[in-house]
């Protein structure tokens, strides 16, 4: 789901990731050659476990990023406020040409995703 947000980079985000197989956001990117990449996600979360915004309470949210054939779990942390976004870098294999990039979580949700960017990764 889209929703507004005058926090993100473009004053939209993706939320309702996950919580069921059917909740996923798809991204199509294009890679000049194959290797190995960083994806730069910038999200946000603020699931708490009961009730207030203590260390004990924050929960991290998990999203499956698949890639091709290969699906890794990814942990986000808690961005203590659903408009603080932050960055989290996850590297990716992307093959020449198109590639898909999907966040999922069949049993949770994952977190509100604001942007994303793909750039090769050196060294």
């Amino acid at each position: 789901a889209v929703a507004a947000n005058s926090w993100t980079s473009g004053g939209r985000y993706v939320g309702d990731i996950g919580n069921g197989p059917g909740n996923t956001l798809s991204l199509k990117v294009r890679a000049a050659k194959a290797g190995r990449y960083v994806m730069s996600v910038r999200y946000a979360n603020n699931e708490l476990a009961g009730s207030g915004n203590y260390n004990t309470n924050v929960v991290s949210r998990a999203a499956d990023i698949t890639v091709g054939d290969s699906t890794q779990r990814v942990m986000f942390r808690n961005s203590y406020s659903w408009s603080n976004y932050w960055y989290l870098p996850v590297p990716v294999t992307l093959e020449a040409g198109d590639n898909t990039i999907t966040f999922a979580n069949a049993t949770a949700y994952a977190p509100d995703i604001d942007r994303v960017t793909v750039a090769p990764l050196n060294g």
